[in-house]
């Protein structure tokens, strides 16, 4: 019984997108929002419990009115500024940790109760190179990039993470490999080589490279790739949130993959986790002073994230290249944000103190939007 009171409790502080309402007693413009989040209607029913105007009884949404100035010759109505497309669909997505489960009331006459269960599968701390196995659903965002024809287990050579219902993020140089195209996406609960009960394989119809990607180097190293149809939604596959900000105020962040467990080692059949830590700017300008992918032999803080293990044997490898560097998300319940997008690295894969680079996703938003969401 006390999980079901905490369940309720995550499911309800969740804050949806602002949908329009008017106040049925004074006839104001407001929004629909949790009481919580009104400190105006909630001291007022707190003090004299008068009723607030309702939005919707099963989210338990009020209507909370806008704060207007008045002047002597003008009401001014204050309004928020424009939500960016892609952290509305990062609460939309969020629903989707939620099955609905109708419970029929004990009581004669009563009717039943609409309850929303949680799936979350990476509610525990988590502990790739020196990581372990992820949990079946705990990453339900990421992608397995296969090219060729996709009947062998070699044919997945990238990684990938879903951000809406038909597009997926990747590193530019994912596009093509060997000679062959990216040519398939496989999403659920994958084990590379073969499908499980929760996996999906989508055909990819469109790649698109950052326009600024150049493959002798690593800058702009981000591309998306457009699913033939929208996968199926649901508990097993949830689209990743994009950042809204630079995001690097933690010092670690997980990385997943299918890639080379070491530098010597052949690549994974599951998905594996890990737990990295940002490095400094002076010690990975020193771990990449001679690196070739680098133009002008510099790191672009702009536009890269560099990252790695100080002191043990954590990292990404070959293999893992397109998959997603990630932190959990503290607003959307059992949601993660997507910070870097792995690039490259090392040969030597997998030794303390040698980090890889991830293209960082924020400063690519406004391009990402604008071909996911063109009409939003």
């Amino acid at each position: 019984m006390k999980r079901i009171i905490i369940i309720e409790f995550v499911i309800f502080t969740v804050v949806w997108g602002q949908t329009p309402c008017t106040v049925s007693k004074t006839k104001q413009v407001g929004e629909c929002m949790f009481i919580s989040n009104c400190p105006e209607v909630l001291k007022t029913f707190k003090e004299s419990g008068e009723m607030p105007t309702i939005c919707d009884r099963v989210l338990r949404t009020i209507c909370c009115p806008l704060k207007t100035t008045t002047t002597s010759t003008t009401t001014t109505t204050t309004t928020h500024s424009p939500i960016r497309i892609s952290v509305k669909k990062c609460k939309e997505y969020g629903q989707l940790v939620y099955e609905k489960k109708i419970v029929n009331s004990s009581i004669i006459g009563e009717p039943s109760v609409v309850k929303m269960i949680s799936k979350c599968n990476h509610e525990s701390v988590p502990l790739i190179v020196g990581g372990e196995d992820a949990k079946d659903g705990e990453f339900p965002h990421m992608a397995l990039i296969g090219f060729g024809d996709g009947n062998r287990m070699e044919d997945y050579q990238c990684g990938g993470s879903m951000i809406s219902e038909q597009w997926i993020l990747s590193a530019a140089h994912c596009v093509s490999t060997g000679g062959l195209t990216a040519n398939f996406a496989k999403v659920g609960n994958v084990v590379r080589g073969r499908d499980t009960l929760n996996s999906w394989t989508y055909k990819i119809i469109q790649r698109i490279p950052h326009p600024n990607y150049n493959s002798r180097f690593a800058d702009d190293d981000i591309a998306l790739f457009k699913l033939e149809k929208p996968a199926q939604l649901n508990v097993h596959v949830i689209p990743i949130c994009l950042p809204d900000k630079e995001l690097l105020t933690t010092k670690s962040a997980i990385a997943s993959g299918y890639g080379r467990t070491g530098f010597a080692d052949d690549v994974s059949e599951k998905l594996m986790k890990v737990i990295i830590e940002y490095f400094k700017p002076a010690d990975c300008n020193e771990a990449f002073a001679d690196n070739t992918k680098l133009s002008n032999n510099q790191i672009n803080w702009d536009k890269m994230v560099c990252a790695g293990s100080h002191n043990k044997t954590g990292d990404t490898c070959n293999g893992d290249s397109g998959g997603p560097l990630q932190i959990y998300h503290s607003d959307v319940y059992c949601m993660y944000k997507i910070i870097g997008i792995t690039s490259f690295g090392h040969a030597y894969c997998g030794f303390p103190g040698v980090p890889a680079i991830y293209t960082k996703v924020y400063h690519y938003l406004d391009w990402i939007e604008s071909i996911v969401w063109p009409n939003q």
